[in-house]
């Protein structure tokens, strides 16, 4: 049989011959006569018809042709393009795999795990394997926080890092920081999750929060201590009444603050009468045992504003800032009544009592803590010597004279 060569080489001559008898009728036709062009027109047409099919199959042929090259060339550029993708693919993994945290891929809608390198396994404690279906869901603690994550994310929000609480596949918890990210493959939406175990950093901040907490408690307690021993240094250990020492703190202040107002500030200056008598009589026990009644009665009696304090021995001091002298002297004239009609019990016997009082009072009897208590204490030896159980008031500075 001959070669493809051959045959298109034999149909071409024939061709050729064909057409070319045309041409030879076709230019004889001018000057021969119509009857001799007749027989050769049905030759003529068949040939004509033979060349335009053969120009026809020849086109055909070419085109396909060209579209065998074409798609050798597309098929070379995709085999190439998937062995880039592959490549780059090859990279990914190879990055992923490599991580120096764990990384974790999943699907935004059920939560399905398709991803997870050897570091998220490791800290999960197990692996991720085609017949082992696993979800992100199944790791947090508190399925309302993972909730809260997959809703920021279907809102385009990422998650970057979040402190929650997860647990590993055998049930033991710890707190993790996490930073998701959506991205979009193939009209499915997954999510890529990055996981750092801070359990060893919340141990700390826990260890530091309960450090913090006991030092919180000994420095209250500290505080608490240095507020008794400031107490005790200013108080009374006998009444529980101010000291002298606090007196002679508070004095001046309330002396300059009250002048300023224009307002008068009095003091009293209390003395127990005969007191030397029960120590020598019912011991020191029971006097003792008489002036804590006494102190605890001057709390009592007078306003919280008031102050009373314990002078030294028998004696006490009353500072009653803002009243007038008629109103200091009327409470006076009270606390001398009532103690004398008071009955004392100490350590078994019921004793009476009495009291002298010093009257002073700022400005009028001195601007100034010394001389107000001098005043004071001249007023109350006034009323010793005229016989005790009695107010007297004390004279004013000649300098107010008028």
């Amino acid at each position: 049989m001959p070669s493809n060569t051959a045959a298109w080489s034999s149909i071409g001559g024939f061709i050729g011959l064909q057409a070319g008898a045309a041409l030879v009728c076709a230019g004889c036709a001018a000057v021969l006569p119509p009857d001799w062009l007749r027989p050769g027109l049905p030759l003529l047409g068949q040939a004509a018809a033979l060349l335009a099919g053969w120009a026809w199959l020849g086109g055909r042929r070419r085109e396909a042709a060209r579209l065998r090259r074409a798609n050798r060339e597309l098929a070379a550029r995709m085999s190439e393009r998937s062995d880039q993708l592959a490549e780059s693919e090859a990279r990914l993994r190879l990055l992923a795999d490599a991580a120096p945290f764990p990384l974790a891929m999943n699907r935004l809608a059920g939560g399905e795990l398709i991803y997870a390198n050897a570091r998220a396994e490791e800290l999960f404690g197990t692996r991720l394997r085609q017949e082992q279906a696993l979800r992100v869901q199944d790791f947090y603690v508190d399925p309302a926080e993972r909730e809260q994550v997959a809703q920021s994310l279907r809102a385009g929000k990422p998650v970057q890092d979040r402190e929650v609480k997860l647990k590993n596949a055998q049930g033991r918890e710890f707190w993790a920081l996490i930073s998701c990210s959506v991205v979009k493959s193939e009209q499915v939406w997954y999510v890529i999750n990055g996981i750092n175990d801070i359990s060893e950093r919340k141990r700390l901040e826990q260890r530091l929060h309960d450090a913090n907490a006991s030092l919180r408690r000994h420095v209250d307690e500290i505080e608490l201590l240095q507020q008794g021993l400031r107490e005790q240094a200013l108080r009374d250990p006998l009444t529980g009444l101010f000291n002298r020492r606090h007196l002679d703190e508070i004095l001046p202040r309330v002396l300059s603050h009250m002048l300023a107002l224009h307002r008068g500030v009095a003091v009293l200056m209390v003395d127990a009468d005969h007191f030397k008598r029960i120590n020598d009589s019912y011991g020191h026990r029971c006097g003792d045992a008489v002036l804590t009644a006494l102190g605890a009665y001057l709390s009592d009696h007078f306003r919280s504003g008031d102050i009373v304090c314990r002078y030294g021995g028998e004696e006490f001091f009353v500072l009653l800032p803002g009243a007038s002298l008629e109103a200091a002297h009327a409470k006076a004239e009270g606390l001398c009544r009532a103690v004398r009609e008071m009955p004392i019990e100490a350590l078994g016997h019921s004793l009476s009592l009495t009291l002298s009082i010093g009257l002073a009072l700022s400005p009028l009897h001195g601007e100034d803590a010394e001389t107000v208590v001098r005043a004071a204490d001249e007023a109350l030896y006034r009323a010793k010597s005229q016989g005790r159980d009695r107010v007297c008031v004390a004279d004013p500075v000649p300098s107010l004279q008028s």
